[in-house]
């Protein structure tokens, strides 16, 4: 929805030069309420996210693009900074593809007794469930 403030203001000083100020600016805002993404959409800024990581992995630290690949946990790829710097930019990500601001990090995420980054198939369910939550 785009919308369009214009403010016009005049005032008289003692000297009887007349000021104008215009105060004019574009909001631009995307309701959430007319999102509608896909798990496959989803997935497709997940596997683009994991492309690049993986640019700068050796490749026996490489990851599949794959449901069921491990991305934290004993039988995960990525560290405690890796994981940061992977949630970061998959968040840029989602912003960029869907115009949706959403932390992935927080406290819902991290009390959770299963985490949701323990795999891509369990990172995309969460996601779908964030963006899901910007509707209402």
């Amino acid at each position: 929805m785009y919308g369009f403030f214009s403010y016009d203001a005049s005032l008289e000083h003692r000297s009887q030069e007349r000021l104008t100020l215009k105060v004019e600016f574009l909001q631009i805002s995307c309701p959430m309420s007319n999102l509608t993404v896909s798990r496959q959409d989803v997935l497709r800024v997940v596997f683009a996210t994991i492309d690049e990581i993986n640019e700068t992995q050796p490749e026996e630290q490489k990851l599949s693009k794959l449901p069921e690949t491990y991305l934290f946990g004993q039988q995960g790829r990525f560290d405690s900074l890796g994981l940061v710097n992977f949630i970061v930019l998959l968040e840029q990500s989602i912003a960029d593809e869907f115009g949706a601001a959403i932390t992935l990090a927080d406290e819902k995420a991290l009390s959770r007794e299963k985490s949701p980054f323990l795999t891509v198939e369990s990172l995309t369910d969460y996601i779908l469930e964030q963006l899901e939550g910007l509707k209402q």
